[in-house]
């Protein structure tokens, strides 16, 4: 190595190379000479660092640019300690990655190269155990991080590389907690001194953001260096206290409770009132709005505002109470101020309206309610009295006079203080001469002004024309005078009988004339031999006869009936009838079997008069006409008939009509064949000698009857006393033949009677009243009633041999009856009679007492009995 000896400006003084072991020396230097010596650096080589390792003796003198300091020399002294140290320097170049600054608490990775040893030094310490290429490190502040590498290829060449690591801090923030109400705005706002940007976990990106729901929000800063950092506050949003507050409608004047309602309240506000309570009572003049502010425990307030609407209360005047007269009208008006709808209006005697008419009967209070048509709670009343005064009373009596009589009518009143007339008169008295029947007013006014009116009617009696009264009879007949009241007896004769008139009245006269009966009648004839004439034939008792007035254009039809009669034992009849009456026909009865003759045969005085079906022409009533006759005569049956007769079970003692063709079971029926009428009812028998008889009963038996079998050729019959049975109802037929070959013959059918018990048999287990007739019945004429009482056995004892022309009277048990009359009210009008009755069925004739027309009760009293039933009598 070239070392070159300097003086202190620089100027070589010396040059000398170092030995084979690097010493060098320069000597016989002169002491009052500073010396620098440069050491001239070998090509490839490098110096080393002065002064390092505090020994001058050892260490590298040498500076950068190869030279030492000046160095002063004492005389006589060496310095051999200026020392160079240089080196051939390694191949190796060590590399850190470098890295950006990072944030408090994060991780970074450091990354050496160059060698393939390593070893990190933090701050110049030795990191133990550090000797990968990469270092984790997480520093809490800005660290210096250097790596020794060494390559072991280069003889343990190594080398050292730093980098620093910085640590930014960690920006600060800061978010408070807000609380608020629900009509509030909450707030949430990020404090910090480095932050540049924010960013809200709701993705809003300013310092502050507004929040509607509550909740946790969290913040993340971002400071310019990058770093970041979160703060999490909460929003809690109170709900508003609910309150609700009602108004309402009242009337001036009146009072109104307000109620603010709410849960969860706890204190009241009333605006404009001290009151802290949940109702406030107002009185309001006009329509008012009213508020309400509650708080509750969250410190949230809310309000309500009701308005209570104030309606002026009407008023009403029905004016001065009046004084009417009993029947009067009034109208009473009410006269309201304020708005009332005419339907608003309500009296007291339910009619509505501002005025009604009235007419009270008595002093009556009225009262009249009227209703604000705003607010029908806003009502006003007033009342009237209406005293009736009664009105005066006041009679005055009619008045009867005769023409050209004076009438005096005088009005009676005991209220009454004046009197006006219809005539114009005053007073209470008037006279008048009216010339025809007229009617008069007067008007009565009492104190009280009340009036009434009363009429009177003066009747004027012309002078009447005498009234006559003629009055024909007849000389059975009798008339009432209604002019006196008498009557007067056709038997007394005709009068003449004049009463004159009282007062006013008319001479009455009565001229009464008695005409004596005339006769219409005369005898029913059996015409035996058919001739339509009487010729000595008997006359036909028990024949019923009919008058009747004739008919409309005097036909002996459609007329109207009179009375009826029965001819007697010789045949005859009678009618009485007055004169001028009529014109009348008559009409017979016809017995069974027989036909009326030929009319009209002969002289009026011996023939028939009526035609075929009984009936006579038109007779008009001139004088007596005894010669109206009627013949009859039996039907053309080769001379013979049948017959038959039914005796009921049990109610003993009368057989029932001939001819009846009804009976129940137990009855007994008898049943035979005659000739001549009148022989059968003279009870003599007919001769059947020659005749032959056929008998066909309903139960299939026939019987046949001739010249050897007929015991009595007077009596043909088979059916004496025929107990019925079951099947003994039905068609029964006889067929006979005279001797001269002539064939009839006759049928009649039986059948069960209507009053038969359900098995067959005639009742016979009770006790009643089974009729009473006529009913109605006439004031003292005879009832005629029927009784059944309880029968004997069926059993009867019958005297065969007995038979007459309508019953046979049979012993049989008999029973004591009492009968009376009651009115309907239960009085007793006529006492009780006695009659012997035959038990079973029985007929009794009642005399009737003379009672008034009118409803009563008949009662009959037996043994152990009694039976009541209604009879009217006229």
């Amino acid at each position: 190595v070239v070392v070159n000896l300097l003086d202190c400006d620089g100027n070589q003084l010396d040059t000398t190379t170092t030995d084979g072991n690097g010493n060098y020396g320069f000597a016989d230097l002169d002491p009052n000479v500073d010396y620098i010596v440069e050491f001239v650096l070998p090509t490839g080589y490098e110096r080393s660092p002065a002064n390092q390792g505090g020994d001058d003796a050892t260490d590298s003198d040498a500076g950068a640019d190869g030279r030492t300091p000046c160095t002063d020399l004492a005389p006589g002294e060496n310095n051999t300690t200026l020392d160079a140290g240089v080196f051939l320097p390694c191949d190796i170049t060590p590399v850190v990655t470098p890295v950006d600054p990072i944030c408090l608490g994060e991780t970074v990775t450091l990354t050496a190269s160059g060698g393939d040893q390593f070893q990190w030094k933090a701050n110049g310490e030795i990191l133990d155990g550090e000797t990968n290429a990469e270092l984790t490190v997480t520093p809490e502040v800005t660290t210096m991080y250097s790596v020794i590498v060494t390559d072991t290829s280069q003889f343990e060449c190594f080398a050292e590389a730093s980098i620093e690591v910085t640590v930014n801090p960690l920006p600060e923030v800061s978010v408070p907690d807000v609380t608020v109400c629900a009509n509030e705005t909450a707030t949430l706002t990020a404090t910090s001194a480095t932050a540049v940007s924010f960013l809200w976990s709701n993705g809003e990106t300013t310092e502050s953001i507004v929040v509607t729901e509550s909740g946790d929000y969290t913040v993340t800063v971002t400071d310019a260096n990058g770093c970041e950092d979160m703060a999490t506050a909460t929003a809690t949003i109170n709900p508003l206290p609910e309150v609700t507050l009602e108004g309402g409608t009242i009337c001036a004047g009146e009072s109104f409770i307000l109620e603010a309602l709410s849960d969860t309240a706890e204190a009241y506000f009333w605006t404009g009132f001290a009151a802290q309570t949940s109702t406030l009572t107002v009185t309001p003049q006009v329509t008012t709005d009213y508020t309400v502010t509650v708080r509750d425990a969250n410190g949230c307030f809310k309000e309500a505002t009701a308005t209570v609407t104030v309606t002026p209360q009407p008023e009403v005047n029905v004016g001065d109470d009046v004084m009417v007269c009993a029947g009067d009208l009034v109208t009473l008006t009410a006269t309201a101020t304020g708005d009332v709808a005419p339907e608003g209006y309500v009296w007291s005697n339910g009619a509505t309206g501002p005025s009604i008419v009235v007419r009270p009967s008595a002093t009556t209070t009225y009262t009249v309610t009227v209703t604000s048509s705003e607010n029908s709670s806003c009502t006003a009343m007033d009342e009237v009295v209406v005293t009736v005064n009664p009105k005066p009373e006041v009679s005055v009596s009619d008045v009867t006079v005769c023409s050209d009589e004076m009438a005096t009518l005088t009005a009676t009143s005991a209220t009454a203080v004046e009197y006006n007339w219809s005539n114009g008169d005053e007073g209470t008295t008037i006279v008048v001469n009216p010339q025809e029947t007229t009617t008069y007013s007067v008007t009565v006014t009492d104190a009280n002004g009340c009036e009434e009116t009363a009429m009177a009617t003066v009747t004027v009696t012309p002078e009447p024309a005498p009234v006559v009264t003629d009055v024909t009879i007849c000389s059975d007949e009798s008339y009432t005078w209604s002019v006196n009241g008498v009557t007067y007896d056709g038997a007394d004769g005709s009068t003449s009988l004049t009463i004159e008139g009282e007062d006013c009245a008319a001479d009455q006269t009565l001229n009464l004339t008695v005409d004596t009966k005339l006769s219409i009648g005369d005898f029913v004839f059996d015409d035996v031999n058919r001739n339509g004439v009487q010729d000595g034939e008997a006359g036909v008792p028990g024949i019923t006869v009919s008058l009747y007035e004739c008919g409309p254009g005097s036909t002996n039809t459609g007329g109207t009936f009179v009375e009826s009669t029965v001819t007697d034992a010789g045949g005859f009849y009678n009618f009485e009838v007055c004169p001028g009456s009529g014109p009348y026909y008559l009409e017979f009865s016809l017995p069974d079997g027989f036909e009326f003759t030929t009319k009209d045969a002969a002289d009026d005085t011996f023939d028939s008069d009526v035609n075929s079906d009984g009936v006579t022409d038109c007779i008009n009533v001139i004088g007596d006409n005894p010669t109206v006759d009627a013949g009859i005569r039996l039907i053309d049956t080769c001379g013979a008939d049948l017959a038959n007769k039914i005796l009921p079970r049990d109610p003993p003692g009368f057989y029932d009509v001939r001819d009846n063709d009804t009976a129940c079971l137990g009855d007994q029926l008898y049943f035979w064949v005659f000739r001549d009428i009148n022989l059968l009812r003279q009870f003599i028998s007919d001769d059947f000698t020659g005749w032959t008889f056929t008998w066909e009963f309903a139960n299939g038996e026939v019987v046949f009857q001739d010249g050897s079998n007929i015991v009595d050729p007077n009596r043909i019959h088979v059916t004496e006393g025929r107990t019925l049975e079951v099947d003994d109802f039905g068609e029964y037929k006889v067929t006979w033949t005279r001797p001269d070959g002539c064939t009839g013959q006759d049928v009649f059918v039986l059948s069960r009677d209507g009053g038969c018990l359900p098995d067959g048999t005639r009742p016979s287990a009770f006790n009643q009243i089974a009729d009473a007739v006529p009913n109605p019945s006439v004031s003292g004429g005879l009832l005629t009633i029927e009784i059944n009482t309880i029968n004997g056995s069926v059993e009867s004892d019958i005297d065969t041999n007995s038979i007459k022309a309508r019953a046979v009277m049979i012993g049989a048990q008999t029973e004591s009856i009492s009968v009376g009359l009651y009115d309907m009210s239960g009085r007793m009008v006529s006492s009780f009679q006695k009659f012997n009755t035959y038990r079973g069925r029985d007929v009794i004739d009642y005399q009737l007492p003379n009672v008034e027309t009118g409803t009563y009760i008949l009662k009959v009293i037996g043994d152990d009995w009694s039976d009541t039933s209604q009879i009217i009598i006229k």
